[in-house]
């Protein structure tokens, strides 16, 4: 091989590795298919990241947007506390607090009557004081189950404490309302008493009417219930101040000068 050609081959073999050198770090540089797709997840990443920000600033106010869109769906709450008792099944307090505003809306707009009856068992803290909380888990789902049964599918009834109920009566006067608290506080005395549980109802009702809202209706009704309260614990107190004492006729608590 002569000179000539060895002198070309030298040449032919720098032109490859200079190519070969160009094509490592140019080929990396040039722009890829998709690169504005990456671009642009980039920028959408940055914007999820400023939204989780501004979730966590604004905590509250996005909750209340994310149900009420759930709600327009027609999709479960899983936010929302539970809208029922879970002892009796009857509406929570929560859940009665949207009713009383949803139908106080309505009886304002319509100028309709409806009446709130608050319904406590009297004695009840006494009771579980003596006997344990067993006795007034076994009682008090009776009593909401009488409550519930004679009211009408339209109405509401919800467990607001221990003891406590309260039942929204739509489209009823007070007059129209009297029907249904005898018929509970009948029935309900009739099993206590059958039962010689030494408790028994005590119940208040008042509707919206005019200017007042279903709220003011509440509180009297609520007023009322712990006037009936009140009146019964005077009742207890002189029907046991009416039983002779203990041993007040004799040493032996027979009449004195009985003689054996």
């Amino acid at each position: 091989m002569d000179q000539q050609t060895v002198t070309y081959l030298l040449i032919a073999a720098l032109l490859a590795t200079a190519a070969l050198i160009a094509l490592a770090v140019i080929v990396p540089r040039m722009p890829r298919r998709g690169g504005g797709s990456l671009a642009a997840a980039g920028a959408a990443a940055g914007a999820g990241a400023q939204m989780l920000v501004e979730t966590d600033m604004n905590g509250a106010r996005a909750m209340s947007v994310a149900n009420h869109a759930m709600a327009s769906n027609g999709a479960a709450d899983p936010i929302e506390e539970p809208s029922n008792d879970a002892l009796t099944g009857l509406l929570s307090p929560n859940r009665w607090a949207r009713v009383i505003a949803d139908e106080d809306a309505r009886v304002r707009r319509y100028r309709r009557a409806a009446t709130i009856v608050m319904i406590e068992l009297d004695g009840l803290d006494r009771l579980t004081a003596r006997l344990g909380d067993a006795a007034g888990e076994r009682l008090v789902p009776a009593v909401a189950d009488t409550i519930q049964r004679l009211a009408r599918e339209a109405d509401f009834v919800a467990r607001l404490g221990d003891g406590r109920f309260a039942v929204l009566l739509p489209e009823t006067d007070e007059i129209q309302a009297i029907n249904y608290v005898e018929r509970v506080r009948r029935t309900c005395d009739l099993w206590l008493e059958s039962g010689a549980v030494a408790l028994r109802l005590a119940m208040g009702w008042a509707s919206a009417a005019g200017d007042d809202s279903l709220h003011d209706a509440g509180r009297v009704a609520t007023e009322r219930m712990f006037a009936e309260i009140h009146r019964n614990a005077r009742r207890s107190s002189d029907l046991v101040d009416q039983q002779p004492a203990e041993g007040a006729d004799g040493a032996d608590g027979q009449p004195e000068g009985y003689v054996g």
